[in-house]
């Protein structure tokens, strides 16, 4: 497998820097749980962003993942695409505070 595309450190986890190797650890999980997988990058964000929307995940999280998905190859429809296939499963108020975020997140791309 490639060497996956990068996922930026959010500004709002910067302070876990002070715990030495923290965010490589992180890091090497999330590399590990991807290569022993027959999904490839873009099809891993996409269920990470679905999976955001699950979780009440916060912007910081969505613009990661979104900007990582769109990297990999994904369009914007696909990123609405795994949010409605997930929708009946988390119901509307997940929806409504996830779709700001995804959206702004997605702001100024094309589908």
């Amino acid at each position: 497998m490639p060497e996956p595309t990068p996922i930026a450190v959010p500004a709002e986890l910067e302070g876990l820097d002070t715990v030495p190797g923290l965010i490589s650890a992180l890091r090497d999980a999330r590399v590990a749980g991807e290569a022993g997988n027959s999904l490839d990058e873009r099809e891993i964000e996409l269920v990470r962003i679905a999976t955001l929307v699950a979780l009440g995940a916060p912007a910081a999280s969505f613009r990661a993942h979104v900007t990582r998905a769109l990297s990999a190859g994904a369009s914007v429809d696909d990123v609405w695409g795994s949010v409605a296939t997930i929708a009946t499963l988390v119901g509307v108020p997940r929806l409504i505070a996830s779709a700001p975020h995804i959206a702004a997140a997605l702001e100024g791309r094309e589908s």
